[in-house]
């Protein structure tokens, strides 16, 4: 969805090292994309996050786009970086009453159909390339 390019291969390292759950709680994916450009997803509940550890970054060719609860950063390469920290909405709660306005019919969603398609094969490449240790092509 951000790269503006479709997925074509997945790499992926899932691991078990702390909490007493079924799967993994520890994620490493990389993502190559058609135009070469390549994403990595980074996920854990196995440690708990040190400060000034991002939730989220977007690296791209202009500069980097970070955060974390309500506050979001942003460094252009060469300019001096911004932050601001903005109102405070439950994540989970937004991601319900969006739910709710598409089924009543007041909101379009915010992801298509295509898009969550996209991502369920990403997942399942994720998967299938730890399990068999090589990269898997979409």
């Amino acid at each position: 969805y951000l790269a503006s390019s479709e997925p074509i291969e997945v790499f992926a390292y899932l691991e078990r090292f702390v909490q007493k759950m079924e799967g993994e709680d520890t994620a490493l994916v990389l993502i190559k994309f058609k135009d070469n450009s390549i994403g990595l997803i980074h996920s854990s509940w196995a440690y708990d996050t040190p400060y000034g550890h991002q939730y989220f970054s977007v690296s791209g060719e202009y500069g980097e786009l970070f955060g974390g609860g309500n506050k979001i950063g942003l460094k252009m390469h060469g300019w001096q970086e911004v932050k601001k920290e903005l109102a405070w909405k439950d994540g989970f709660l937004g991601e319900i009453e969006h739910f709710i306005n598409v089924i009543e019919k007041k909101e379009k969603p915010i992801q298509t159909i295509e898009d969550s398609l996209k991502v369920m094969k990403v997942i399942a490449a994720a998967y299938k390339s730890a399990e068999e240790g090589k990269p898997i092509r979409l």
